[in-house]
């Protein structure tokens, strides 16, 4: 209950974020290389959520818009690798 989370898999204690390009600052949508008071405001809170979640045992996948977009394959992948992951170390622990 703490905030709102884009994708949560309960079962294998994964969140996925899906950051938009501008919003959660994208490199290239930098000004000379400096995010913007709200480009910097939302990746100071992204660091901050981040950091909160992993303290709570969560996997962390963050996507950036332009990924899903661009290559849509490599992302899907690499959330299949993770899952397949996550669920090997559980077994492992049990």
């Amino acid at each position: 209950n703490k905030f709102l989370v884009d994708v949560f898999v309960p079962s294998k204690n994964t969140v996925i974020q899906w950051d938009g390009n501008y919003w959660h600052g994208h490199p290239e949508m930098l000004k000379n290389g400096i995010a913007d008071s709200r480009q910097d405001k939302r990746m100071k809170l992204d660091k901050s959520q981040d950091a909160y979640m992993k303290k709570c045992g969560c996997t962390i996948l963050r996507f950036w818009e332009s990924e899903v977009k661009n290559n849509r394959e490599d992302v899907y992948e690499n959330i299949r690798r993770t899952i397949s992951k996550v669920a090997k170390t559980a077994t492992k622990t049990l």
